[in-house]
């Protein structure tokens, strides 16, 4: 069933202290100020073709060819692959001066709107503990490698302008977390969907019509639907509240690179996740959901490789584990949550 965001928890604007996650604003900023396409060069004739994005050279398989490659092969009757071209990337970057007014007003126009009375910026630097501590799939993996033209500058500009805390070791995510944590009076200004699974108030920077958002207790879970860019109807799973940390830890994140399913032989993903969890009315009930799925996926122990190049014996307690590892932020220093431990205490058993 597919619910209005209207049907959310919402608390009026008059929060005191406002902690803002300035690591959205330095990569969505130096992001939009450069305009990105690629040269694809034939490596047999030496012709160039020129793209928006490599989807639309090859589209979106890389064991299939798609896009503008799969219909110039059935044209021309020939059988392209990827290994044919050669990618350049082509970045024109704005003017410096373009991008720095943007992040200005992009943060001075989300401490108005979310209604703060003060507020401290917070930004990281670093690894996290996240990316040692991840096996299967390596934490973040799925995040560019090549910065924005103008990231560093965008950096030091909020550095010196807005004197920001520098958070090294956890996240800045976790950060925020551990000052928020049941404190009614602070709102936490986030692009970040993470933040809503945790007893905190949210002022989303992208959508300041949704107001400020109170994601405590079991929360909900609902479809919404949205146009893609190509005018195509989609539709996603949206949630506050416990629920939506159960969810993501079942289900997949692919900027921060965990899979529930990354090393099963079943099909699932976002929608299997949030069929199984939507009805759920109790954290045990949530629980046993997480764990009969965990089963379900690694149905007898196996054999894998890691992302280190390691062999390692995973069952289905091994990965919900390092699931609940990489999803769950932490509330203080040191919250590693024992899966075993919550379903013992739950009284759910989990033999393998």
């Amino acid at each position: 069933m597919v619910v209005s965001d209207t049907q959310l928890h919402y608390m009026g604007k008059d929060m005191t202290r406002g902690l803002f996650d300035l690591d959205a604003i330095k990569y969505t900023c130096s992001a939009v100020g450069q305009k990105t396409s690629i040269k694809a060069i034939n490596k047999h004739s030496g012709d160039e073709y020129l793209f928006d994005t490599r989807t639309d050279f090859w589209g979106r398989s890389k064991k299939q060819v798609g896009g503008w490659l799969a219909t110039y092969n059935l044209e021309k009757d020939t059988n392209l692959f990827f290994d044919d071209f050669t990618i350049e990337d082509i970045i024109v970057p704005e003017p410096l001066e373009n991008v720095l007014h943007s992040v200005k007003l992009t943060i001075d126009r989300s401490i108005h709107t979310s209604g703060v009375k003060s507020w401290d910026g917070f930004m990281g630097e670093g690894d996290s503990f996240r990316v040692e501590l991840s096996t299967l799939k390596r934490y973040k993996d799925g995040r560019a490698t090549e910065k924005p033209y103008h990231f560093e500058s965008v950096v030091d500009y909020i550095k010196k302008k807005y004197k920001p805390e520098i958070v090294t070791g956890i996240e800045t995510d976790d950060k925020l977390i551990m000052l928020a944590d049941k404190q009614r009076d602070v709102v936490l200004l986030v692009n970040d969907k993470d933040y809503k699974g945790y007893d905190v108030n949210i002022f989303d920077i992208n959508k300041p019509e949704e107001g400020v958002i109170n994601c405590s207790g079991l929360g909900k879970l609902w479809l919404r639907e949205r146009v893609d860019s190509k005018g195509k109807t989609q539709t996603d799973v949206r949630g506050y509240g416990r629920l939506f940390k159960y969810f993501q830890i079942i289900s997949q994140d692919d900027v921060d690179n965990y899979k529930a399913n990354c090393f099963s032989d079943t099909s699932w993903g976002e929608k299997s996740a949030y069929k199984v969890l939507v009805d759920c009315k109790t954290d045990k009930e949530a629980w046993q959901v997480m764990w009969d799925t965990f089963k379900y996926l690694y149905p007898e122990p196996k054999g894998v490789v890691g992302w280190r190049g390691v062999r390692i014996n995973i069952d289905a307690m091994y990965v919900f584990q390092e699931m609940v590892n990489m999803a769950h932020l932490h509330r203080w220093k040191d919250d590693f949550i024992n899966v075993k431990d919550v379903l013992d205490k739950l009284s759910i058993s989990y033999e393998c």
